[in-house]
């Protein structure tokens, strides 16, 4: 028989691995910290004010606005889900800086001020993986006790198992000595100083911003709207077809496993992509971790991505 593991960010939390998304904004608020000479733990990031009319560009206040979007879209205090919230990210607390002239039948110049306004926002917002990017990469696993090694899922590994890995981490490497040839990396490896993926799945276009927006005024924005979207947006047709060799390799696997994936929408071509490779005879497995609801959207949406056997748990 040949597996292949879907591992995702659960199985490095499971090793006690400090990379959640929660671990991401400890880290931001530990940056502007340091950099500010102030203490942002307990600042409220909701904080409108946060935004300005006249931007001063410098690293504490591209931190505090990133701080802003992403505090706006997840909980204010505790992270679960960036790559999600960077596409869904909310631009209404915009309206007051734009101006409007409509009644002068001036809206071409309105749009050029307000689009240039708004100019900075785009800038900062598009560092958003650069930040994700360090913050990864700072990540030292080697320092946690492998006494945090799982022998009864190591049991499950052999020579032949493959590893579609989603994680950036070594962990697979370091705590379970699996081969680099066996693990995909799919969004790189932090390691190998690879470039490091990351971003939503939505395809919203410039069209789909202007429908928002309901004054002439602001149309111009909608451009920076759908320029920030297009930028924080994962490629993951591109990641299928740079590892194409990996899913060319999996046409014999049958019997799937998943360990602390999410099986989140973005991730669904990556799905469909080894249900149209693997033996149709194949078995999928879930880890039985999960809470039962949870276990369910989970086999809902293998099956949505074309899977027609039964989904079992491990």
């Amino acid at each position: 028989m040949s597996k292949l593991f879907f591992i995702g960010n659960g199985f490095d939390l499971a090793h006690k691995i400090p990379s959640g998304y929660e671990d991401f904004r400890l880290y931001l608020i530990s940056l502007l910290n340091q950099i500010s000479g102030k203490n942002y733990s307990n600042y409220d990031f909701s904080d409108s004010e946060i935004i300005s009319i006249d931007y001063k560009k410098n690293l504490e206040n591209d931190i505090l606005t990133i701080m802003y979007f992403l505090s706006y879209v997840e909980n204010r205090t505790e992270w679960r889900n960036i790559e999600k919230s960077v596409g869904e990210l909310n631009y209404d607390d915009f309206s007051w800086l734009y101006i409007d002239e409509s009644k002068d039948d001036k809206e071409y110049r309105a749009n050029w001020i307000n689009e240039d306004l708004f100019s900075p926002y785009v800038t900062v917002l598009s560092t958003i993986p650069d930040f994700f990017s360090k913050w990864i990469k700072q990540i030292n696993i080697d320092k946690y006790h492998k006494k945090y090694f799982s022998s009864k899922l190591s049991d499950l590994f052999d020579n032949d198992t493959k590893f579609l890995c989603f994680n950036y981490t070594h962990t697979l490497e370091y705590l379970y000595n699996i081969k680099r040839d066996n693990i995909c990396y799919i969004h790189g490896k932090a390691k190998e100083d690879d470039e490091l993926y990351f971003g939503h799945g939505n395809n919203l276009t410039y069209e789909d911003y202007i429908d928002t927006i309901n004054n002439a005024n602001y149309f111009s924005v909608a451009k920076g709207y759908s320029e920030i979207n297009d930028i924080l947006r994962k490629p993951v047709e591109l990641i299928i077809n740079e590892n194409s060799v990996f899913f060319e390799s999996i046409k014999e696997v049958d019997e799937i496993y998943s360990f602390g994936f999410s099986y989140s929408s973005v991730d669904e071509p990556y799905i469909r992509e080894v249900i149209n490779k693997i033996s149709t005879n194949a078995k999928w497995r879930i880890n039985s971790f999960p809470p039962e609801e949870v276990k369910q959207d989970y086999k809902d949406v293998i099956r949505k991505c074309g899977y027609k056997g039964i989904v079992e748990e491990f």
